[in-house]
């Protein structure tokens, strides 16, 4: 059990299945929390002979209690690691995560995203997290989980990887955790010797966060986030200031009207009509998408553990009764990030997309937002905004 709990299964043959249940059974008993106690459900439920110890050694990683040893203090304060399970577990963790989410803009920093991932995106992987204090203040947070991943495009071979939790396909962008300069360094080899032997990916890694790339890194791509400064930006160009103009009294004399829908409260239903729209509009224009309904229970613990000041927000476009376009994202602090958006093909000619991002720009004004986030990708018109 100890060589299972610091991440290396060396199991023997006459393998003691009753024995490992049982102790794995003895660990997930006395977690307090409702994702162990559902994996303790299933674990008992599901427990045969015929269960491959290397199933069983998966489970018990995933939810093993932390090493009391990994508790320990250095030159850069007290640093702790987690199974990603008890992570996502921790009260006192999410307080913080979220605070310094909101302070940094990014909501894909926070607790809340980490959790809903590791809950239905992460695809029972293997997990871990460190967390640096200076006292009870958190200075430094780094969460990792092992995955097959095909690095190369033409050569599709799957190597053993440990990226940062949360990304992945139709996950983070912005990605990395609170973190402090001055312990960077530190973090940064903490994770390359989490990961080993194995490959250390680190996608969709945010600029400011460069310090966090351990020595001899190789970079395989480069993005560009377009962003607005609500204060500071001269804002469109005059001949596109007019053109909105004349976009909005198009959708206006069309019947729609627009609605905004705060965090905390973004429903269930607001999410399927979403990711309906969303493809029929990929669908019309012969495009894939990773934002399809596989990612609703995603998306919808999201909106059920958001707030007033952090959490998914959309604007709404009516006619009459019905929803016919919609744009999604997430306010952290005074930042929101327009994330992804959907409407009816036959409304293209009204250029509603365009007119739904100018709304959502004008809302987060509004609302005292300093920063309108557009994300990954370079696409002409977000440059017109």
């Amino acid at each position: 059990i100890r060589e299972v709990t610091c991440g290396h299964a060396h199991l023997v043959e006459p393998f003691d299945t009753d024995g490992f249940a049982a102790a794995v059974l003895a660990v997930l008993d006395d977690a307090p929390d409702p994702h162990i106690e559902a994996a303790r459900r299933r674990f008992e439920s599901s427990f045969t002979e015929e269960v491959s110890a290397a199933g069983m050694a998966k489970l018990y990683r995933s939810h093993a209690r932390p090493n009391p040893l990994d508790s320990t203090t250095g030159p850069s304060g007290r640093h702790r690691s987690w199974s990603l399970a008890r992570a996502v577990a921790d009260v006192g963790l999410r307080d913080e995560l979220n605070r310094r989410a909101m302070e940094s803009g990014v909501y894909f920093r926070s607790h809340d995203w980490l959790a809903a991932w590791w809950e239905h995106a992460a695809d029972q992987t293997v997990g871990t997290a460190h967390g640096w204090y200076d006292g009870d203040r958190l200075t430094g947070f780094a969460a990792l989980a092992r995955d097959r991943t095909h690095l190369h495009r033409i050569a599709r071979l799957p190597m053993t990887t440990w990226r940062l939790a949360g990304t992945g396909v139709g996950a983070a962008d912005h990605a990395g955790r609170a973190c402090d300069p001055a312990i960077a360094p530190e973090v940064a080899d903490r994770m390359r010797s989490n990961a080993a032997s194995d490959t250390l990916l680190l996608p969709n890694l945010a600029a400011e966060h460069a310090g966090l790339v351990p020595p001899r890194a190789q970079l395989l791509e480069e993005t560009r986030c377009p962003a607005i400064d609500l204060i500071g930006d001269a804002g469109p160009s005059k001949s596109f200031r007019k053109k909105l103009r004349a976009y909005r009294r198009k959708v206006e004399a069309a019947g729609i009207s627009l609605e905004t829908i705060a965090p905390g409260s973004v429903t269930e239903a607001h999410l399927r009509t979403l990711f309906a729209l969303h493809a029929t509009r990929s669908n019309m224009a012969d495009r894939s998408t990773s934002f399809d309904d596989s990612l609703l229970a995603f998306h919808a613990q999201l909106a059920a553990t958001a707030t007033d000041q952090l959490g998914p927000g959309l604007v709404v476009a009516r006619r009459d009764a019905d929803i016919v376009g919609m744009l999604y994202g997430f306010w952290a602090g005074s930042t929101f990030a327009y994330y992804q958006s959907g409407w009816q093909p036959d409304l293209a000619d009204l250029n509603l997309g365009t007119v739904l991002v100018a709304q959502a720009i004008d809302d987060a004004r509004a609302a005292g937002a300093t920063r309108f986030d557009m994300l990954r990708g370079a696409e002409p018109y977000k440059y017109r905004f």
